[in-house]
């Protein structure tokens, strides 16, 4: 067994580890109890392996593991001691110190896949192994037995086993999912020799651009580390903004206070068209939105409505405008403008591999900017590259605005407007116009149809047939996503592109899947489901009153039972299933509405455009 999946259970007086066989379903599990004793079989085992891929395992797995191999540790009570050790780290960090080096081996390739995503992301959506186990459609399983359980029975510690190995599957079929991240790491590993493969991809950009850049400055990469930089107490956002001209007082008065606002600005004001038509455009530090409530548009024989978006925007801006920590000099603006020219090339010669890693460098970069851990660490300056881009999209929006054009929305990087189709010709002369002022590209769209919920929530069907959807209308299944009652979106396309009766899709739909919604109750409450108390994490359907039941949320000291979903029973489907939808007792008629309600909303306020 070259390639493993792997994971570990620590309990009181109970230890195990299973590996299963990236390659197959093969199965090996070992353990230290009352009844076994195998630390010489885990370290024989380990010999042999190539590649441990793993969930959290530089945080835990490989700490407990390396330090029990190192240190010939077999006593179940002091394995569970580091391991209460290593979970409490952040508590209890002296004690913790000398543990560290045991976080990556040292003959062993190790994949963790939970550092793939950036540690704030990890955070806002408490991402966990049964977080993926209901996004991959896999048993949602958690441990039967608490950790400071004490003499199990032989049933007990075959049902952590069982436990063990369907953690195994989860992260085989994730692991599956991130193929080609997985890949993409290998290859950066090889081609710029860092020890990647348990990076997020901000964490890889930071290296590949530092390192770069110690090398043609000739700096120490362990002193540009330390280098943090540390923004002034108070700034005025105007001072680290480029010239920008406006031809309206409008948007030179919108202009003018915002460069003389401090550390942050915000406002919302009311945009009128040529119609008589308002756009609410809302500017913040997050950036440029405008507020597009239950709207919908349709192209037709005189009119179009196409999208211009401004192309690697946030990339272009810091490469024109030096939107750098003061701690790097014009050296790292070349590199930047070096790695866009190489994706550039990549991507029109179709290098896949190539493309995606400067893409990734190109991207996470903006970030690096806010993240104060970092050495580009340089929050005025991110604020000023956003603010510059809110600035060159509010050109846009005033050069169609001059030109009698109706702008229906703007979202970070791009303005969408309806314009006569004998007026196509004015797209081009936008483009040349923003190209001649910003030295930026716009990249256009047509599309026949947008429904918008919001600017954030949307479906679109381009004039070359593709669909786009975003926010609450994203019918495809999302690893990192919600992915909540998603037959509900799935309905919503097939009738807004296809004009299928949402109430057929839903009856006819096969996926049991697509109709689920998964709750993780906090720890300070018990969950009951039909009387008995049930495990925190549940996935269910909606089901009728007579198959289903309420599910509820009991907080501790308290009597008073709350709904979990408050409206409609539910039937509870923690386990892997091959059924078909139709086999379930699914209350259909809930969701057909709950998709009915979403049309409803655009029916009163039709924007057809004839």
């Amino acid at each position: 067994m070259k390639r493993a999946c792997y994971d570990i259970e620590t309990m009181s007086d109970f230890f195990s580890v299973t590996f299963l066989d990236y390659d197959s379903d093969e199965v090996i599990q070992f353990e230290i109890s009352r009844r076994k004793n195998q630390l010489k079989e885990i370290k024989e085992f380990l010999s042999s392996a190539k590649y441990l891929i793993g969930f959290n395992s530089i945080y835990f797995d490989n700490i407990v593991l390396q330090c029990m191999i190192e240190n010939n540790i077999d006593d179940v009570s002091e394995i569970y001691a580091l391991s209460q050790l290593v979970i409490n780290q952040e508590h209890r960090y002296e004690e913790f110190k000398p543990y560290k080096k045991y976080s990556y081996w040292k003959s062993i390739q190790s994949i963790d896949l939970f550092a793939y995503w950036s540690r704030m992301l990890r955070l806002s959506k408490k991402m966990s192994l049964k977080y993926f186990a209901v996004n991959l459609d896999e048993e949602v399983l958690e441990m039967p037995i608490h950790h400071t359980a004490t003499n199990l029975s032989d049933e007990q510690m075959d049902l952590i086993l069982q436990y063990n190995i369907n953690d195994c599957f989860v992260t085989k079929k994730l692991a599956k999912k991130l193929k080609e991240e997985i890949n993409l790491r290998i290859n950066i590993r090889n081609d710029y020799k860092l020890e990647c493969l348990s990076w997020d991809a901000p964490k890889i950009a930071s290296e590949i651009l530092l390192d770069s850049y110690c090398k043609i400055a000739k700096k120490d990469k362990y002193e540009m580390r330390k280098n943090k930089y540390y923004k002034p107490s108070n700034f005025r956002i105007g001072d680290f903004v480029p010239p920008i001209e406006f031809k309206t007082e409008l948007f030179n008065s919108l202009k003018q206070r915002i460069l003389n606002s401090y550390n942050e600005f915000s406002e919302e004001f009311m945009f009128k068209n040529v119609d008589g038509s308002y756009l609410k455009l809302q500017y913040s530090s997050g950036g440029l939105h405008s507020d597009n409530k239950n709207q919908k548009y349709i192209s037709s024989e005189e009119e179009l409505i196409v999208e211009v978006d401004f192309s690697s925007l946030y990339p272009n801006l810091y490469i024109l405008y030096n939107f750098n920590s003061p701690s790097f000099g014009m050296d790292l603006v070349e590199i930047q403008r070096k790695v866009l020219a190489e994706r550039i090339a990549a991507k029109r010669a179709k290098r896949k591999v190539e493309d995606t890693t400067k893409k990734l460098i190109l991207n996470s970069y903006s970030g690096l900017l806010d993240n104060q851990y970092s050495p580009f660490y340089a929050p005025e300056y991110a604020l000023g590259m956003r603010i510059t881009g809110q600035l060159c999209i509010s050109r846009v929006i005033e050069w169609f605005y001059l030109k009698r054009i109706k702008i229906i929305s703007s979202n970070t990087d791009s303005v969408t407007v309806v314009l006569p189709k004998k007026q196509h010709h004015f797209i081009e002369e936008v483009k040349a116009q923003i190209k001649k002022e910003l030295y930026f590209d716009l990249e256009e769209t047509i599309y026949k149809f947008i429904y918008y919920s919001s600017v954030n929530d949307y479906i679109a069907l381009t004039d070359d047939g593709k669909v786009k959807q975003k926010g609450a209308f994203i019918s495809d299944k999302q690893i990192d996503g919600s992915n909540e009652f998603l037959i509900i979106p799935i309905a919503l396309k097939e009738y807004f592109v296809n004009h299928t009766p949402v109430e057929k899709t839903i009856k006819q739909h096969e996926n049991i899947y697509d109709f689920v919604s998964a709750k993780k109750i906090a720890k300070n409450y018990k969950v009951f489901y039909r009387g008995n108390q049930v495990q925190q994490l549940n996935r269910f359907f909606v089901s009728d009153r007579k198959n289903g039941a309420y599910l509820y949320k009991q907080k501790e000291g308290k009597t008073t039972m709350e709904n979990v979903l408050k409206e409609t029973p539910v039937y509870i489907l923690n386990e892997k299933t091959n059924k078909k939808a139709q086999e379930f007792p699914i209350d259909f008629s809930w969701y057909i509405n709950k998709a009915q309600e979403v049309i409803n909303t655009f029916e009163p306020k039709q924007m057809t455009l004839f």
